[in-house]
């Protein structure tokens, strides 16, 4: 049997996540981010999670949503989850999205801290 595991980053208001720069900074479209607004954080480092044993031998497979802030630096901060599949799934998103790194939000210039929504997927092939 083969184990596949997918990380899809949602990012945006467009998937009714939320995704939020800052208060009192306006959000860039998807399509023009310019200086007098903020830009969506770009994932540049997604290891896959580990399923974890329990979910394997119970053959589970589904979706993890999780909400967090892509700081400043492009770490990974205040992680929770927002939509649960199984408790092990979840500990086992939860600790692979802590270690993803981003190209962060600018705003004017400068990188800003910006909360998000990213779904992490599991799936038994």
């Amino acid at each position: 049997m083969r184990f596949f595991f997918s990380a899809l980053l949602v990012i945006g208001m467009a998937q009714g996540l939320g995704a939020q720069p800052p208060q009192d900074i306006p959000h860039c479209p998807f399509k023009a981010p310019r200086d007098d607004c903020a830009t969506v954080p770009k994932a540049t480092f997604t290891p896959q999670p580990n399923f974890s044993d329990y979910a394997r031998k119970k053959r589970l497979e589904g979706n993890v949503i999780l909400s967090l802030t892509v700081l400043s630096d492009g770490t990974v901060d205040d992680v929770k989850v927002t939509r649960s599949l199984e408790k092990s799934l979840d500990e086992q998103a939860i600790k692979t999205v802590r270690t993803w790194k981003f190209e962060p939000s600018m705003y004017q210039g400068k990188p800003i801290s910006y909360s998000t929504a990213v779904e992490v997927n599991f799936r038994l092939y």
